[in-house]
């Protein structure tokens, strides 16, 4: 079965790049060595289809 998890929170302006950086892991995270950063080519987003800039 499908789910989506959907997080909506409230958010300032200066606060958009370094979400962006999170949700398209622009960069090494510190908090989550887990995370294979060879599966990161696998992403794509629904409404975008060039990298976010």
């Amino acid at each position: 079965m499908s789910y989506a998890v959907v997080r909506m929170a409230k958010m300032k302006s200066h606060d958009l790049k370094g979400i962006q950086f999170h949700n398209q892991r622009e960069r090494e995270s510190k908090t989550n060595p887990d995370i294979d950063q060879e599966q990161t080519k696998e992403n794509y987003d629904l409404v975008n289809e060039r990298p976010i800039d």
